[in-house]
């Protein structure tokens, strides 16, 4: 007489396969959100400063306040720290990933890591 199904070794064996796939899986989407985030981040950094620039060139000053011709994105969230006529310092924090936090300098010319 034959037995049919699985014995409960390789019920086991199946399901802990699948738990590392799928460990596996969480932590690669993770990673991926994360990169994505910061890359959105650096591009609205960007474009504000680039704003900021054009102001400057309209005003003769940098302005205390992001120019209403920047639009910002619904995935960032960014404060003009800092201004004066020659130099401006933009913090901006993700809204995906609340723990990035960057900046963008005059002096530095490209968004970073890190406060203002």
């Amino acid at each position: 007489m034959h037995n049919r199904g699985f014995t409960v070794v390789e019920l086991v064996i199946t399901i802990a396969v699948v738990a590392i796939l799928a460990g596996i899986t969480a932590a690669g989407y993770s990673i991926v959100q994360s990169d994505t985030a910061k890359s959105t981040l650096e591009y609205d950094l960007q474009a504000a400063a680039t704003a900021m620039e054009q102001e400057r060139n309209f005003s003769g000053s940098f302005p205390s306040s992001l120019p209403t011709s920047y639009s910002q994105s619904k995935n960032s969230t960014l404060t003009v720290m800092s201004a004066s006529t020659t130099s401006f310092c933009i913090r901006g924090v993700s809204t995906v990933d609340t723990k990035l936090t960057m900046r963008f300098r005059k002096t530095e010319n490209e968004p970073r890591v890190g406060n203002c």
